[in-house]
Formats: C-alpha cells, structure tokens, sequence
C-alpha cells in the first residue's frame, strides 16, 4: 500500500494535466555500484613461511632466535608453527587471530584455511638489505624475486606441496598455475628490516605461480599483515587507493595506524556487505548499525540517478564507526579514528575501479614539479641546470616519498585557492608574484615570472588534498618545504636566496599550504567532519547536521544529513536525509537549463525527471502538447498564472 499511497500523495496545481501516473523506478542493482568486482573466494588456502636466520652479519638487525609472541623459539621450532598456525587460523578476538579479523571484517563470508606452516632455517642474509631497494649490484626486483625463491624453495623441500592447491580437490581450476586466490604465501622472518610489503613472485622453485606474496618481519603485528593480504585479495597491490600517504583519515586499516576495520567500500567490492541503495533525492530516516555487529546490509549507498553523468557512477556510502559497542565490545574496530558517521565518497570508472582524481579534474595540471634535496623549495624539472641556493650548485629532485606527487594545476580558474604563484624562467622555483619586487633568485636579482599562473590551497582548505606544510619564505618569496623527523618536526630548513647564504624564513602554521598530488589520488575518501574535509576530519557526532553533500566537480547535491543524538557506545545509529530541491519549466525558456528559477528546463519531462522524490516541481505559466508519465510522488504547482499540459 505504501508506494500507492505516495502516488496519490502527488499534489496537482495546475490547470490540467494529459499524462499519467505510475510508482517510482527501480533502484540500481548492488553490481552497478562495485558489488563483487574485486575477485575473490569465501575460503582460500594460507601458507605461512617462517625464516628464522641463525646468525647476524653485523649488517642487518636481527632478532635471534625467533620470537612466538613475548616467548623465544630457540629450537622449539614445532611450537613456533603450532603458535603462528593458531594466530593466523583461529577465530577469536581475544587473542587476536587474522581468522578472527577477517571473519569480522567480512561479516562472516570469508576465512583463511590452513595450508602448511613451517620454519625454514637460513644461515645468512648478507645478500639482504631493504625488500625495495638494490642488492649485490642486481636489479633490486630480480633480487627481491631470487631472495623469496630461496625462501619458498625451502619450504617446498620440507614438504610444502605447493601444486596441490591447483587441484580441484583443494579448490583449485587445475590450470597448471597457482594463484592467490588459490594459495596465497606469507613470508614472516626475523630479519627487521623485513618491511611490510608485497611483491610479484612468478613461476620459480618448480611450480607455476603467478600472483603477489607477502614479505615482513613479525614484530609488525597484526594491521600490517591485514593491509597486505588485502592488497593481494585485490589481486596484487597496483597501488594504495587512497594515495602516497593514506587517503582515509583513519577508518580503515588501509590508512595505516592500528587494527580496524577495512572500508565498506572494499567491503562492497568484495561481496562482504550489500548496502542498502537509497536516492539522495528522497527524504526519509536511516539506521546504520555499528561494523562490529557484522550486518550484511549496515551501510548505506546514496545515489542520484536523474544527473546521469553520475548516476550509479559517483555515490556516497554511508556507514558507523565506533570504538566501542554497549553489547559486543569493540572487536576489531577499537582503534578507529572516532566514533560516528563516516561517509565515504566515491567516483567510479566503467571497471569500478575509483577514477584519478587529479587526472579528472585537472588534467592539463603540470605533473613535473619536485621538491629540491638541497635547499628545499619547489622546481619544475623541465631542466637539469636550474641553479640552487646551497652550495652553488643546481637543483636536485627528491624523488622519494610525497614529493615525488605533486601537480600543479596551471591558469585553471577550477583549482580554487590563493592565486598569484608563478614558476621563475631563471631558476624554476614557485614564487608569489605580487612581491615579486622583494624577491631573490639563486640565479641573481629578482625571479623572472613565467606566463602559467598557479594557485595554492591553504591546508585548513577542505578541498587540499596532497603534501602538506610548504611554506611561503618571506626572505625570497619561494615555496619551501622543511625535511623532518620521525616525529614530523622540522630538521632542516634549505638555504634561501634571500638570507645572505642562511636559511628559508619560516611563515608559521598559518602560512602553510598543500600541494596537490600527481597521482595516486582516487576518489574514494572520507568527507569529515566539520566541513567536509577530504581524506581528513572527524566522524559526524549526534546532533551534527552537514552542509548539503557535495560532488567532486564542486557542485552541491542540495541534500544534507543529520545525525540524531546517540549515547557513546550505541550499537546503531540514526541519520536522517534531508533534500532541500526546488525544480523549475518554463515551456517558452530558450537559453541554458540546470532547472532553477532563472535557468529552467523547457519541457514537463525533464522537470519530472529532475525534480526529487516527494520534492516541489514550479511550472511557469504556458502549454505544453506533452503526455507522459510521473513515476514518482511529487508536488506540482503552477507559477504565475494556469498551466496546461497534454492538450
């Protein structure tokens, strides 16, 4: 009776109306939205590799003899695997067990199943240094590739039947290959320098395999482990989706941090979780359960089909986050960021897969600029003789870390910020023009502006996304960022053009700026709390209403949510939506439409098609011959003086 009685709640104001009236369309299905793209299986084998090496070089930090959690193995090498057997293939919370951790996070779909553990002893790693880097003069992937061959190579001789899981007894596809998904392999030593990572590891130690394997030493606990197996459900890790440095605010374990939760998106890309679909454009009170209570159908997708350039493209997943539950607990969500709503943004390509968002939307942007190793301020390396302020010599790239990102939108009246940068023709540093009377080039005098004008986002910017903390140096007017610590404090500030041989003038917090990345940034992110701060913020609280949710490109979707009032560790919350949409026709309007007052739609059919489910539809005086259909309740007014429509 419900979707009848939305049909009769139509308000009609007009002076007739030809047309008829039918219930609303169907809601997209779960896959238009990602449900299920990413591959995977509700069990698959785990083969855990422990590399205990017997004696120290001197080169690498070891810890000898391998450690079965606060207890050393020495030569009790049995109950090392019994220990590590039942951390990964438990399922329990307390302890923690990566089966436990799966189980929950999947809701229940998905678990890891025994393959072999065993302890293989290496009596060396002079060959070793970092996973990523070079080693004896090798390529430094041939050499990771060798270096696990071994690794693997002696589990196998222990009897560590690796081509059985292509067998369908096991629940392989008898292809001759294994993957991941068939058998995955975990390498955990007690070498420290074994950093979390993946890596490709492809048709070596006499068995096809074709897929990603694990590497890590096993003080790195649980989140490092978790986050790498991911990334290998995901069949291989082609790059963090949340960019260089984490683009989740700490709600998921894919940000890095502690143990949480993974994502609902991913959850959705893996079939664990089937949100509920509801458009942005129909009023109405939604309860989001809390991830610990493991609800197949807790989060919730909001869409917009009447714009369909987005449609089922461009969504907002909404779902509850807390440290804590009054009746489970906190499972494994006591580490996340802050308890409350998390609305996750997401912009999809035609593979599901989350679009670039730099490439998107600035995609003329200059990708090559560079923070200078030497003294610290931003280049263009479209040259390799630009001079720099230290030590008489030229500009050197730092290629490592956030700084190997940035792009930098230029004469694009899109990027938004503090406009008036330029790049210097004498020595390729950013520079603010406006002073450019009381600027200093390393190149002598003053810096020369180029014609591509570049402007910055502050940091307390919503929309700055990309390396923080580059400042404007008041001595050279040069954008700069200091090197720090571990800590994230300043260490060295460069040398500046301006300082008689010193160092950058620092602007203070208030000065700071964000760089956009190049890439690695993908639209799916949080938008946090206050004001939809991408990738940063807090959770929505009780009784915190947001501004109307806005789309990548800028516009506002003119819907808003409120969080009702919940007490600290509810087991569900309540969120309410909120429409605010006034939709206009005028039959005689010519010029440009986006359906508002002095911008309407010219015919009936795409004011209906526009205007929100139990939303105002505003018809301007005039006619129409039109006949259609209204598939959905909506209030009809006519403006101005009668409408007729249909004869």
């Amino acid at each position: 009776m419900k979707p009848l009685f939305k049909c009769l709640a139509v308000g009609i104001a007009c002076a007739s109306l030809g047309l008829s009236l039918e219930c609303a369309a169907a809601t997209p299905s779960l896959g238009e939205f990602g449900y299920g793209n990413m591959t995977t299986k509700r069990a698959i084998y785990n083969a855990i590799i422990l590399v205990n090496f017997t004696n120290n070089n001197g080169n690498t930090p070891l810890t000898v003899p391998f450690r079965m959690g606060t207890n050393q193995v020495h030569t009790n090498y049995a109950a090392a695997e019994r220990y590590y057997s039942n951390w990964f293939f438990g399922r329990t919370t307390s302890p923690e067990s990566m089966n436990g951790y799966f189980h929950e996070i999947s809701n229940g779909r998905f678990q890891w199943l025994p393959a072999p553990v065993c302890m293989v002893l290496m009596d060396t790693n002079h060959l070793y240094r970092t996973f990523w880097d070079h080693y004896d003069g090798t390529n430094g992937a041939a050499a990771d590739h060798d270096y696990m061959t071994h690794m693997i190579g002696q589990a196998m001789a222990q009897g560590f039947d690796l081509r059985s899981y292509d067998l369908a007894s096991k629940g392989g596809n008898g292809n001759g290959t294994v993957t991941p998904l068939e058998c995955t392999i975990q390498l955990i030593g007690n070498d420290l320098t074994f950093g979390g990572g993946a890596r490709d590891w492809s048709g070596t130690a006499g068995v096809d395999y074709d897929g990603w394997v694990t590497i890590q030493h096993f003080d790195l606990g649980l989140r490092v482990l978790a986050e790498e197996l991911i990334h290998v459900l995901q069949s291989g890790p082609p790059g963090d989706i949340y960019g260089p440095s984490g683009m989740s605010s700490g709600f998921t374990v894919m940000s890095g941090g502690n143990v949480l939760h993974v994502d609902a998106w991913h959850k959705l890309q893996f079939a664990w979780c089937e949100p509920r679909r509801y458009s942005l454009r129909q009023a109405g009170l939604l309860i989001l359960p809390a991830a610990q209570r493991m609800d197949v159908n807790g989060p919730v997708i909001l869409y917009d089909l009447t714009n369909t350039a987005r449609g089922s493209k461009e969504f907002f997943v909404l779902e509850y986050r807390t440290t804590n539950t009054s009746s489970l607990g906190s499972g494994y969500d006591k580490d996340v960021k802050d308890s409350g709503l998390v609305i996750w943004h997401v912009q999809q390509d035609g593979n599901k897969h989350p679009v670039n968002y730099t490439t998107t939307y600035f995609p003329s942007a200059e990708t090559n600029w560079r923070r200078c190793m030497f003294c610290r301020s931003l280049f263009i390396t479209n040259r390799t003789d630009w001079p720099c302020s230290r030590s008489n010599t030229n500009h050197v790239a730092e290629n490592a870390g956030d700084d190997k990102h940035l792009r930098l939108p230029c004469n694009d009246p899109n990027a938004g910020g503090v406009p008036g940068w330029r790049s210097c023709q004498k020595c390729g540093q950013l520079f603010y023009f406006p002073n450019l009377t009381s600027s200093a080039c390393p190149a002598g005098g003053r810096h020369q502006a180029g014609v591509c004008e570049v402007s910055l986002r502050h940091n307390d910017d919503p929309e700055a996304l990309g390396t923080r903390k580059w400042q404007h140096c008041s001595q050279c007017q040069s954008l700069f960022r200091p090197r720090e610590d571990a800590h994230g404090n300043p260490t060295d500030y460069g040398a500046c053009a301006g300082a008689n041989g010193g160092v950058h003038a620092a602007g203070g917090n208030t000065n700071f700026y964000t760089l956009l990345w190049a890439d690695g940034v993908n639209a799916m992110m949080t938008e946090g709390s206050p004001n939809f701060w991408r990738s940063r913020g807090d959770a929505w609280h009780g009784g915190d209403g947001t501004p109307g949710l806005r789309w990548f490109d800028g516009t506002s979707s003119a819907t808003r949510i409120l969080v009702h009032p919940f007490a600290p560790g509810a087991d569900e919350i309540t969120v309410e939506i909120q429409p605010d949409f006034e939709t206009w026709v005028d039959f005689r309007y010519g010029g440009t439409e986006d359906g508002s007052f002095a911008r309407p739609f010219n015919t009936f059919a795409e004011g209906v098609n526009a205007v929100f489910p139990q939303g105002n539809l505003h018809i301007k005086t005039g006619t129409s011959p039109e006949r259609g259909h209204v598939g959905k309740p909506l209030t009809i007014e006519a403006y101005g003086g009668p409408v007729t429509i249909g004869r």
